[in-house]
């Protein structure tokens, strides 16, 4: 069986900077969005050659880079825009790992339960969140079982969850919008 992809010729004779500039799209926002391939949460991906390495990197950094400058060592580059497919340089900034969780903090982006995530609307949860397997209904009848004395495991295949996901239902661990924790 061979190789199924193919790398033209064209594509091998671009520049980095070619490379990087075809996948941005500015918007009349700000924002220079990433149109390629992307990692984690949206954070654009770029890969590059720096000092004889490869880096399979994200592209705002590499963005950064190309008009900032290095990133010192335990660096990382922060949005202002909390847009992670924006490599405007103007967007970016850096900061520590703790200015990056300051940041997190301060705008609501953390999925703490208490936080700003479900009343800014952008992080659902329960029902509403897009990951959602099971209902509200079918919490309120896993606790009510679980008053009945079913065991977790009994639980879990009754209704096709992870006894620790039966379990954290059952004592108010999650979905505490749900019902009292038994």
């Amino acid at each position: 069986m061979g190789c199924e992809r193919k790398l033209s010729v064209a594509s091998l004779k671009k520049s980095l900077d070619e490379r990087f500039w075809e996948k941005v799209v500015k918007t009349e926002g700000g924002c220079w969005n990433w149109t390629a391939s992307t990692r984690h949460k949206g954070y654009g991906a770029f890969v590059y050659e720096k000092n004889g390495v490869v880096v399979q990197g994200r592209a705002h950094r590499y963005s950064w880079e190309l008009h900032c400058g290095d990133i010192p060592d335990g660096m990382f580059v922060l949005h202002r825009c909390d847009n992670p497919a924006c490599v405007n340089p103007e967007h970016l900034f850096l900061g520590t790992n703790q200015d990056n969780v300051n940041d997190m903090m301060r705008k609501g982006r953390h999925g703490a339960g208490g936080s700003k995530c479900g009343s800014n609307g952008k992080w659902k949860r329960g029902k509403d969140h897009w990951n959602c397997r099971i209902p509200d209904d079918t919490d309120v009848l896993i606790k009510n079982d679980r008053s009945l004395g079913m065991s977790y495991g009994l639980l879990s295949k009754k209704y096709g969850v992870a006894i620790s996901h039966v379990y954290k239902i059952c004592t108010g661990k999650i979905r505490k919008e749900v019902g009292n924790g038994v």
